[in-house]
């Protein structure tokens, strides 16, 4: 998406999403703003990248891709002694 150059900075805006310059947070003009399906596609590529970048990370380090949450952890011995 080309939305232009700021009209304060005069650099390119960049696809952030958000409706104010990212170098001078000037807000930008109406016709430069975001609309909410290209809100939605950005969100949706910056998942795909993220994802993507999780994979890669995990297949290098052998480290497991979920993020679904706690996993395990150490026991101390100060838990509840009734608890199994």
């Amino acid at each position: 998406m080309n939305k232009g150059l700021c009209h304060i900075c005069d650099r390119q805006i960049q696809n952030t999403g958000f409706d104010k310059c990212m170098y001078c947070g000037a807000e930008l003009l109406e016709n430069q703003k975001f609309t909410e399906s290209e809100k939605a596609l950005l969100a949706d590529m910056r998942k795909s990248v993220e994802t993507e970048l999780r994979q890669k990370k995990a297949a290098q380090t052998g480290a497991p891709t979920s993020t679904d949450g706690f996993v395990g952890g150490l026991d101390f011995g100060f838990g509840d002694s009734s608890c199994d």
